[in-house]
């Protein structure tokens, strides 16, 4: 394991963006499994700073929340994918072309009322 030590918040958020970044730009089609909550919020601003000044390209890469919860609706203040579409997707198209296209919570949704019958 390696530990990455930053002064602060914002130089934390500037190194991790530097890592995903360098694998994006590494594997352009990579998928990218995103938290929520307030440490990412960070990351999430650096990414779309690279992406609205034209350094990062992410048109290729694809995205899923690591959670959600059974039977909230997606535009429930707190579901995971309102906390996404108010802090990352709105700012960058390509993912929010990726959200309406793929659409990743219906088939979690799907697959656990399946299993639970």
């Amino acid at each position: 394991m390696k530990l990455i030590v930053a002064p602060d918040y914002a130089g934390i958020c500037e190194k991790a963006a530097n890592i995903f970044a360098d694998e994006i730009r590494r594997n352009p089609a990579c998928v990218l499994g995103l938290a929520t909550g307030s440490t990412p919020v960070g990351l999430y601003q650096q990414l779309i700073r690279r992406y609205q000044d034209g350094t990062l390209d992410l048109s290729h890469v694809q995205t899923f929340n690591l959670d959600e919860y059974c039977g909230l609706a997606g535009d429930h203040p707190q579901s995971y994918r309102w906390f996404m579409q108010k802090n990352l997707f709105p700012n960058v198209v390509s993912f929010l072309v990726k959200l309406c296209r793929i659409s990743t919570f219906g088939f979690v949704n799907r697959g656990v009322q399946t299993f639970f019958g």
